[in-house]
């Protein structure tokens, strides 16, 4: 017998040992004036354009660069579009609701800290639905990623995902970012389609 995955979703898992992640925490405390409260504390700031981030953002973007080279997308890079940091308290039960990001190709979670793990749902949930269902031993519709310092997810962004409550006894922060296709997009492979985008952020 064969087995044959069609059309898998790719998640994209990197590691960086070399960013000081306490360093880092005091930075992302100085944009802490312009947040929004709700069932996490988000940034309004745009961090990827601050030089003091410029070190963590030039590697998430050499990231995104092996992604692209790794599945052979047909355009010149993907750019981050917008980022921000969001922070659940200590021993707070905050937790990220379930949602996609919208105007985005790729997305992505950096783990300033550890905490409640960030849970991606099954895209295609609804095999789970049927009329007649047969459950499966082995069969999750989440899978979940736990936080460590360092450790960068990067996920399409039409994945719907949220985080658990967390309950430890210090603030868990992340970073995240969107992306989009930039500059000559699908000039080789389809003349129909081909385009130019520059991003303005």
């Amino acid at each position: 017998m064969d087995i044959v995955e069609l059309f898998p979703t790719q998640f994209y898992v990197f590691e960086n040992p070399d960013i000081d992640n306490q360093q880092l925490l005091s930075k992302l405390e100085k944009y802490s004036d312009r947040v929004k409260h709700g069932h996490v504390i988000s940034s309004l700031h745009v961090l990827h354009n601050k030089s003091e981030f410029s070190d963590l953002f030039s590697w998430i973007s050499s990231c995104l660069e092996s992604v692209r080279d790794k599945e052979k997308y047909d355009c010149d890079r993907f750019e981050i579009t917008n980022s921000w940091f969001n922070v659940s308290r200590a021993e707070s039960n905050m937790a990220m609701n379930y949602h996609r990001h919208s105007m985005s190709f790729f997305s992505g979670v950096y783990y300033v800290t550890h905490g409640a793990p960030t849970v991606f749902e099954d895209p295609v949930i609804h095999r789970t639905q049927a009329q007649i269902e047969v459950l499966k031993h082995d069969y999750r519709p989440t899978r979940e990623f736990f936080p460590t310092p360092g450790k960068l997810i990067i996920f399409p962004s039409w994945v719907y995902h949220y985080s658990l409550p967390h309950v430890e006894n210090f603030d868990r922060v992340i970073v995240s970012f969107n992306s989009l296709p930039a500059g000559e997009i699908n000039f080789n492979l389809a003349n129909d389609s081909k385009v130019h985008i520059e991003i303005k952020s």
